[in-house]
């Protein structure tokens, strides 16, 4: 009579899936089963791994490493609008003018025959694309006015109306 381990854990592995230890390279068969799903369908790559055993970033490294191509689908959802787009355009921007600025005024600096005109040039270059690079000023809270209760001109004013 052989009585083998009884595991009792709920997130103890299933007799009939495929699960894997992490450490070892995958198994080739279940890597074409891998790259079967890859090359014919869309789904993300979290579901090939649930479904294979074989992790996420394993299967990410694998379709890199050997060039397996996905089919084309649906485009996917924008996540940005089109404000967030022109923002992040404008901040790819202002990085590569601050850089660029930050390369002239070290030329500038480093250059024994260079100008007081050209050191300043190069500093307002530098902070304009200082000012480009930060975000934009929040506009200041408005101020509420107070309401004056008014009264009408044959009416004694309340206490109620003295206290506002």
């Amino acid at each position: 009579m052989d009585i083998g381990i009884v595991r009792l854990s709920p997130f103890a592995p299933s007799e009939s899936g495929t699960v894997r230890r992490s450490g070892r390279p995958p198994d080739p068969a279940l890597l074409e089963v891998v790259r079967g799903l890859i090359e014919t369908t869309t789904l993300p790559y979290r579901e090939i791994a649930r479904r294979t055993g074989v992790s996420a970033a394993a299967i990410s490294r694998h379709a890199g490493a050997r060039g397996w191509c996905r089919p084309e689908g649906p485009f996917r959802e924008e996540r940005l609008t089109p404000e967030g787009r022109r923002r992040e355009r404008r901040g790819a921007l202002a990085g590569r003018i601050l850089r660029r600025a930050e390369e002239l005024v070290s030329i500038v600096e480093m250059d024994p025959a260079a100008t007081v005109a050209q050191l300043a040039r190069a500093a307002r270059f530098l902070t304009l694309a200082e000012r480009l690079d930060s975000p934009a000023p929040q506009p200041r809270p408005r101020r509420r006015r107070r309401r004056i209760a008014k009264t009408a001109p044959n009416q004694s004013p309340t206490p109620d109306d003295d206290a506002t």
